[in-house]
């Protein structure tokens, strides 16, 4: 049974709820009585009680106490048998009489100043008063006898009881009337954050009428902030009631750039002075303002009950959970141990972000207006932006520490408040995974591993329509459930998770879900392409381990080794298919290059045999000058001219072949291991060292020059298509070395000839 307010009910329906509950219990019958009203016909010789927000009913046993909970904080029931009251505060029933715990709840009693009742206050907060009506202590009404610090004897139509309402005594200095409690503040003292408030910031401490409407007085005290962690002290005053606001207005350390601002913030927090000595000021305390006196004003809520209720609705905007929360906001430090004061740190963190002062004060005041009247954080676009950036500093995949780390480290270089940094980290990753719609990393449904997709839409940054939609390619893995820690998933953690297609073992390719990247089934999972698995069209892998295959865009035989695609010699692409003007060339394929594999025997103008032997051209093949080899007449191209050709020179190559460039020269010397015995043919006596591992069988066919033949036998040299001025670039290959030099055109040179789509690796 529930009445706010004793004074709104009818006589008939007092008297009528007492007979009731005189039935049940005559304990409760007093209890009832003392709480709120037994009164007469005759209004003028009743009590009337005046107790704001409390409950009151009777149970039969402890275990049948209805659950303690948010919707029903401050209210007393009375078990049969015991002398007290149960009331409910955080969650838990405490009973209101003396206690070896020094967490259990205490109430006492004083009279007011006018002698016209009793005020009740528990644990320094009163929770209502009980008027006298006008036949005072002598009628026959229940009106409390006697009493003491810790406990009233009340009488109702003869019948007493003594109610043991706590250990708690009052403090000489209390001073209480039905509105109000004088009272005279020693010291008050306390420290002001977002971060720290630096030294210079003025504070100032306003007077409230009472705890029932936060009306502000003319009265107004100013301090200032004297030390680096933001402390600031009021000393002795004199305040007309418990109740005060404390402002700072002021620059501040900044968590995130870890740099004093330049702008001045302003802060706020409502704060009881009975109970306490020091009163912090921070963005809980920022926050809760409009929700404090909403629920004071308007829903009539105490004080105390009000700032909990506010606390607790801020922390669960930001998907906090409170269990073992006992700290007020005022008491909540950024240099704390607890998990408020984590809570708290984190608080400033996400609000600040890379925020301007400016940009944060409206941010504070929009949160408070929004939450004010249904303690409730409605802006879903904000939140997702706020989330939005702290999964940006927490997440990436480049760095082996997020940015959190950072925000750390500039807190702890501060060196304020004993070096102590809170846990906050796991309170910014459960607001922004749980915000995106990823969950609790670590949870029963998230274990590492797990890799998401954000699924609200308000998020800018990260918001995908599913798994494997192209809107948005950035995943989140649980990689750390210690840490409650997501961050962005690689793309390799993204494809493989949840794969569903087919997984093929030949090599053949399949696509990434998400990146969209080539890969391979692979000793039983999913791995990225090699550029040359690309390059040459199949995967290697331990399925087809050992395989022998010419790659696309390869003209060698490559082996499939646990290594990947290796160049093979095992097995040569040597063959007989170059046919050209009556005769058959053997041809070989080099890796990426297709070449002739003997020396070009076509007769054309300025073409000679060595010694003018046709033995020599049978076996060397033809010396060509440089004009001959690119199809040029001597007088178009010759020593004191320059052809200016570019691109594929055919010249007296077959028709999809050319005369190579000096790079392609290069490319193939450094195929072969940059190895000159590698290109030379064993059988030349005078290449002994030869092995002509890549069957590209170079001979030591000489040159020709100003009519003179030389050095068959022991060199040989390769003409380009590249000119340098008025000479051209050659390859001269010796018996322990080879190099490229440019020569007079009117040398005459060997021919090789390359195949138009073989191309540079």
């Amino acid at each position: 049974m529930k009445i706010t307010n004793a004074s709104m009910l009818s006589q008939n329906v007092i008297a009528s709820r007492l007979k009731a509950v005189a039935k049940q219990s005559p304990i409760a019958m007093f209890a009832f009585a003392f709480l709120f009203a037994a009164c007469s016909e005759n209004e003028t010789s009743g009590y009337v009680t005046n107790i704001n927000q409390t409950g009151v009913d009777v149970v039969a046993s402890v275990d049948e106490l209805p659950k303690c909970q948010k919707d029903n904080e401050g209210y007393l029931v009375f078990v049969k048998g015991e002398n007290s009251a149960r009331i409910c505060i955080d969650g838990k029933w405490f009973a209101t009489k003396d206690s070896s715990n020094a967490d259990d709840f205490s109430c006492t009693t004083k009279e007011l100043k006018d002698g016209s009742g009793l005020k009740i206050i528990c644990n320094d907060d009163s929770i209502g008063v009980v008027q006298y009506g006008s036949a005072g202590k002598n009628g026959n009404e229940c009106v409390a006898e006697e009493q003491t610090d810790s406990t009233v004897v009340i009488n109702c139509g003869g019948q007493s009881m003594t109610l043991n309402l706590g250990a708690a005594t009052v403090r000489d200095s209390l001073e209480l009337d039905s509105e109000k409690i004088a009272i005279s503040l020693d010291t008050l003292s306390g420290v002001s954050q977002k971060g720290p408030f630096l030294k210079g910031s003025t504070v100032f401490l306003y007077e409230l009428s009472d705890g029932r409407t936060l009306k502000q007085t003319n009265g107004n005290f100013v301090s200032n902030i004297t030390s680096d962690d933001g402390r600031f002290r009021f000393t002795t005053r004199n305040l007309m009631s418990q109740y005060a606001l404390i402002v700072v207005d002021g620059k501040y350390r900044n968590e995130v750039t870890g740099k004093p601002t330049t702008t001045s913030i302003r802060l706020q927090a409502y704060t009881d002075v009975l109970s306490r000595k020091n009163a912090n000021v921070n963005l809980l305390t920022q926050l809760e303002m409009n929700r404090v006196y909403y629920l004071v004003t308007r829903e009539k809520k105490r004080f105390k009950v009000a700032k909990h209720q506010a606390q607790m609705e801020i922390f669960d905007a930001f998907h906090i959970d409170t269990t073992g929360f006992s700290k007020s906001s005022e008491d909540l430090n950024v240099f704390g141990s607890s998990d408020a004061d984590a809570a708290l740190l984190a608080l400033s963190i996400l609000l600040q972000g890379d925020s301007s002062e400016t940009v944060l004060s409206v941010l504070l005041t929009e949160i408070a207006d929004d939450m004010e009247s249904d303690g409730s954080w409605d802006d879903s676009v904000t939140r997702a932006r706020i989330a939005d950036w702290a999964a940006t500093m927490d997440s990436s995949v480049s760095t082996s520490k997020s940015k959190l780390a950072e925000f750390r480290s500039h807190v702890e270089d501060w060196s304020l408040g004993g070096g102590n940094v809170p846990d906050f980290e796991k309170y910014i990753r459960k607001f922004w995974s749980k915000e995106l719609g990823l969950g609790v990393c670590g949870d029963k449904n998230n274990p590492v591993g797990i890799v998401k997709w954000v699924p609200n839409k308000k998020s800018d940054k990260y918001y995908a329509s599913s798994y494997t939609a192209a809107d948005n390619k950035v995943r989140f893995i649980c990689a750390d459930a210690k840490l409650s820690r997501w961050r962005a998933a690689t793309d390799i953690e993204k494809d493989r998770y949840n794969w569903k297609p087919e997984n093929t073992k030949d090599g053949s390719f399949l696509n990434g879900q998400i990146s969209g990247r080539k890969m391979v089934w692979d000793a039983d999972t999913l791995r990225y392409a090699s550029d040359m698995e690309i390059d040459g069209g199949k995967g290697c892998t331990k399925y087809n381990r050992k395989e022998l295959l010419i790659l696309k865009k390869r003209y060698s035989y490559s082996k499939c080794t646990e290594s990947g695609w290796e160049y093979t010699l095992d097995t040569l692409n040597l063959q007989d298919t170059l046919k050209y003007n009556g005769q058959t060339y053997k041809t070989v394929g080099i890796k990426t290059q297709y070449w002739m594999a003997e020396n070009l025997n076509y007769k054309v103008e300025n073409s000679f045999c060595y010694d003018d032997s046709d033995d020599n051209c049978a076996k060397y093949g033809r010396l060509y000058t440089w004009s001959a080899a690119v199809g040029k007449t001597k007088e178009e191209c010759d020593d004191s001219k320059t052809c200016g050709l570019s691109g594929n020179v055919q010249g007296i190559c077959p028709k999809g072949w050319h005369l190579p460039s000096d790079n392609e020269l290069k490319v193939l010397y450094s195929a072969i291991g940059n190895s000159p015995h590698a290109m030379q043919a064993k059988e030349v006596t005078n290449w002994s060292d030869a092995t002509n591992a890549y069957g590209f069988s170079a001979l030591p066919a000489g040159d020709y020059y100003a009519g003179d033949f030389r050095y068959i036998g022991s060199s040989a040299f390769f003409w380009s298509s590249v000119e340098k001025g008025n000479s051209a670039y050659s390859w001269r290959l010796d018996a322990n070395e080879a190099n490229l030099t440019n020569f007079s055109k009117t040398n005459a040179f060997s021919v090789r000839c390359i195949m138009d789509t073989s191309v540079d690796p």
